[in-house]
């Protein structure tokens, strides 16, 4: 459970200033803005098989999220009448959640887009986690278009039962809500009933820009969690790692996306990965890092230590786990967990200094990515967006 939540500094002198929050939990203590590991990057590193004395497998994160996902709605109603899928789906759970007893756990929920749930789905899916080892139990909506007033009764009805098992009730909600006083409607109403942690399902930051204002507001002095969930770390049309955009939202938690139930990861020439790039905070290919900065890697987590990129490459084409057909993806992904944790470190020492505006700055990548939405903040007032 979340024992504590303190706002520590606001950078309300920055354009894109960020927050801090320090966060206590019966488990854990932490600052943020971080980032989630997902269980996707749980199951590379099992891959791996690395020995548990390995410095590379021991992942200082904070807060540890298992993305259950469900290819159809059917699926989601055997829930109800299916005693035997249900222990099943359990079993997955903990199995997933096992060895990520000393950090935050969380569970949440993939299922098409057009997925609409009924309240009996709803009912399934918090039981499955109350019944799991998972601490923050998440609340979907029916649809992103959810009549407000029936999203807090079903909210009230399902925290009282999550309370019960001494477990976290998040709200699971959708930034995609194109009904933007709706959308304020249901943040309101969560900030009203004192929701600790709040999850938001990832959508376009600039499609959806308003609704991700309004939280930003809301964050300036409110004193809960904000999560966000499916976070893609690669789109085709920039280099920029998206996981370190939600900060400038104040958005506390950041997740990776995970493909949709599993996903092959398929074997590229070596120089063809891509790497998480912390000056940059771009996803570089091997080579692209070579035109850029030669031979070195700019990184002493336990992955990158005492190796340049030849050497990098060389070691991480293969691994001790023959099945393998990428290693060096898989490695790559390690060492984007430490880079970029470390790399929310620095930012919050900016954020500290009100100095958000100067950090994104210089942070290539990332500036060109959210010019659109800097140009935006620039222009508008949240009042022009409702």
């Amino acid at each position: 459970m979340i024992k504590d939540i303190k706002i520590e500094h606001v950078d309300t002198e920055s354009l894109l200033g960020s927050r801090i929050l320090k966060i206590t939990t019966t488990k854990n203590r932490f600052e943020t803005p971080s980032r989630v590991m997902s269980s996707t990057e749980n199951r590379y590193k099992k891959d791996l098989a690395l020995s548990p004395l390995d410095d590379r497998g021991n992942l200082p994160i904070h807060v540890y999220e298992y993305i259950k996902g469900y290819k159809e709605e059917s699926t989601i109603k055997k829930l109800h009448r299916n005693n035997g899928f249900l222990k099943e789906q359990l079993t997955q759970i903990d199995n997933n959640l096992r060895g990520y007893d000393s950090v935050l756990t969380l569970t949440t929920f993939q299922y098409p887009n057009n997925t609409i749930l009924t309240e009996e789905d709803i009912e399934a899916l918090i039981y499955l986690q109350c019944r799991s080892t998972a601490d923050c139990i998440s609340i979907p909506e029916m649809n992103p278009e959810m009549n407000s007033e029936k999203f807090l009764h079903i909210l009230e009805q399902s925290r009282k039962f999550i309370e019960k098992f001494g477990k976290e009730p998040v709200p699971l909600i959708y930034m995609e809500s194109k009904n933007r006083d709706l959308f304020c409607k249901k943040i309101d109403a969560m900030v009203k009933a004192e929701f600790k942690i709040i999850t938001l399902r990832y959508a376009s930051f600039d499609r959806y820009f308003p609704n991700y204002v309004y939280v930003r507001k809301i964050a300036e002095d409110h004193e809960m969690i904000f999560h966000i969930t499916g976070v893609p770390r690669v789109i085709p049309t920039s280099r920029a790692n998206y996981v370190h955009i939600p900060p400038i939202f104040r958005i506390d938690l950041s997740s990776p996306r995970t493909p949709f139930v599993g996903g092959e990861i398929k074997r590229k020439k070596p120089y063809n990965t891509r790497r998480f790039d912390s000056v940059s905070l771009g996803n570089l290919t091997l080579l692209e890092h070579k035109k850029e900065y030669g031979d070195k890697l700019l990184c002493t987590c336990p992955v990158c230590k005492n190796r340049n990129l030849d050497s990098y490459v060389k070691d991480y084409t293969t691994c001790s786990n023959i099945k393998v057909k990428n290693p060096i993806y898989l490695y790559s992904r390690l060492h984007e967990i430490f880079a970029s944790l470390n790399e929310f470190e620095q930012e919050k020492e900016h954020i500290n200094k009100s100095q958000t505006d100067e950090y994104v700055a210089n942070k290539k990548y990332l500036k060109e990515s959210i010019s659109g939405l800097t140009e935006k903040m620039k222009t508008k007032t949240l009042d022009e967006f409702f």
